[in-house]
Parts: structure tokens; C-alpha cells; sequence
């Protein structure tokens, strides 16, 4: 459920950052309306480059449309977590939405420590050594029953009367019985059954642990492999802007088309939303680790 929670919550926050692209991509194409008027009027540019960013304006209104409808959905999933002091589900607001915080990757002796701490303490392995303890508890019965029981007697005895020559002393008489269980054949197979189960929970345990290890391992590498995507798409997001601005650049100089400078643009969101959605999976990760720590 918290891991759930955590993701669903990363989710609205990428949402919101989506939407934000979208209108930014908006407002630029918007922002040249004017712009590209007076460049017409001037005869600097073609008639046809102001159907071109209308084009582009209705374009960029239908992504914005999308994104919106995206992000309603991701407060709608939140609003299952996000409740008032009655519990009732409430809608977040845009605003609310922090920036991401710089993702970490795991230091290997953190995982070595919390991998430790997993195999320990995870509830299905708590689980699975009480059953453990409960079958050596069943064998250690069984096998008592098959040991023969040994009772100690002792007797006292005195001739009490008088004028017989028979008459003895004080006499103490004391003995051993041994007896053997008769049915050694059941107790024998109870043993038989207490020493399976055990074997059989032996091997439940250690696929416990070994699928507990793997799951952790899985998250840090999903986390390692998100972080290494966030550096690719920052540096591919650094590129995308500088050759958005030069174009742009060359567009006021006359040497450029809108076209041109269009895709420049539409380059750069679609960078700005990978960089987006992989702090949203670095941080979904640490939550899945999280989560496989643990076991909940």
C-alpha cells in the first residue's frame, strides 16, 4: 500500500511538470503571433509563416489538453490517498506539487546493510521461522514419545508382632521399570512428518531469501538504470536548448524558418519531459526498494 501510495504521488508531481512543459511550449508559439505579423507586414518573411504558427499554436493547445487531462486523472488516483480529517478523498491542487529533489543512487554498503535487514526481518521470513520453530517443537515431541520411560520405585517395610523367629528388620526394598512405548511404529512415522515439514520449510525460507534478495537488488538496479537515463536526458535537454535559442536566433536574423524553429522547439519539451518522467521513475524506485527492504 505505501509503496502504491508513493508512486501514485510521484506520478501527480510528473504530471503536473508535464503540463507545465506543455503550456511553456504554448506561450512561445503564442508569444510570436505579434511578432511574426510585423515580419510579414515588413515583407521579411512570407504570408504562409503566420497560417504555419497558427498551426502550431492550435497544435501545442491540443497537447496542453492532453497533458490536463493526464494530470485530472493522476489527482483523481492520489485523491484514493490524499483524504481531509473525515477521510474523505480530496483533490490535490497543481500548486501543491513540489519540485523533484535531486535523486541519490544507494551506496553499496547501504544495500549490503539493508539487503541483511530484509532476509532478516521481512514478514514472510518472521512467518516462515515460526513455522520453523513450531515443527522442531512437533519433532522434539515425537521423538520423546519413541524414548522407552524409566520410574524409579522404592519400598519400606518392618515385621511388626512378636515370637515368630521369621521376623526381620526394617527393610528397604527399591527398583527400576523400564518401559518401552507400544506403539513404536506411530511414533516413528510422527518423526518421519516432523523431519519433512522441516525439510520442506527449510526450502520455503531460502526461496524466501533468495526472492527477497532479488527483489531488492531489482530496485536498486531500476533505480541505477533511471539515474543513468536522467543524466542522458539532461545532457540531451542542454543541446536541444542551445539549438532552440540559436535557431530562434537565426529566425529574427531572417536566415531560419518557422518550421525550422518548430521542431527546435518541439525537440526540446520532448527532452524537458524525459528529464521529467525520469525523476519520476528514479523516485518510484527508491520507493520500490523501499518497499522490498521492507516488505510492505
Amino acid at each position: 500500500m505505501l509503496e502504491t501510495a508513493s508512486k501514485v504521488y510521484w506520478d501527480w508531481v510528473s504530471a503536473t511538470r508535464k503540463l507545465h512543459v506543455a503550456e511553456s511550449l504554448l506561450e512561445l508559439a503564442e508569444a510570436r503571433v505579434r511578432q511574426i505579423e510585423e515580419q510579414v507586414e515588413l515583407g521579411s518573411i512570407a504570408a504562409i509563416e503566420i497560417a504555419d504558427n497558427q498551426r502550431a499554436v492550435l497544435e501545442r493547445r491540443a497537447a496542453v489538453v492532453s497533458a490536463t487531462r493526464e494530470l485530472q486523472n493522476a489527482t483523481l488516483e492520489l485523491s484514493m490517498f490524499y483524504r481531509n480529517p473525515a477521510g474523505e478523498p480530496q483533490m490535490a491542487h497543481r500548486e501543491q506539487a513540489p519540485d523533484f529533489p535531486e535523486p541519490r543512487m544507494i551506496p553499496q554498503e547501504t544495500l549490503s546493510s539493508d539487503l541483511m535487514q530484509a532476509i532478516e526481518r521481512r514478514p514472510e521470513i518472521v512467518a516462515t521461522l515460526v513455522e520453523v520453530d513450531q515443527g522442531s517443537a512437533a519433532l522434539r515431541l515425537a521423538q520423546n514419545q519413541l524414548l522407552p520411560a524409566v520410574d524409579f520405585e522404592a519400598k519400606y517395610g518392618q515385621d511388626s508382632g512378636v515370637g515368630s523367629i521369621t521376623k526381620r528388620g526394617p527393610e528397604l526394598i527399591a527398583g527400576i521399570k523400564v518401559s518401552t512405548p507400544f506403539q513404536r511404529r506411530k511414533s516413528k512415522g510422527q518423526i518421519a512428518l516432523a523431519e519433512a515439514k522441516l525439510a520442506q520449510l527449510g526450502q520455503k525460507l531460502r526461496f524466501a531469501q533468495n526472492r527477497i534478495e532479488v527483489e531488492v537488488r531489482d530496485a536498486a538496479s531500476a533505480l541505477d538504470a533511471a539515474l543513468q537515463r536522467l543524466e542522458l536526458a539532461r545532457a540531451e535537454l542542454e543541446v536541444a536548448q542551445q539549438l532552440a535559442d540559436a535557431e530562434r536566433e537565426r529566425f529574427d536574423l531572417g536566415d531560419s524558418t518557422l518550421f525550422v524553429v518548430n521542431l527546435r522547439e518541439i525537440s526540446t519539451a520532448g527532452a524537458r519531459l524525459k528529464v521529467v518522467s525520469s525523476l519520476a521513475d528514479c523516485h518510484k524506485a527508491v520507493a520500490s526498494y523501499r518497499a522490498a527492504v521492507a516488505g510492505f
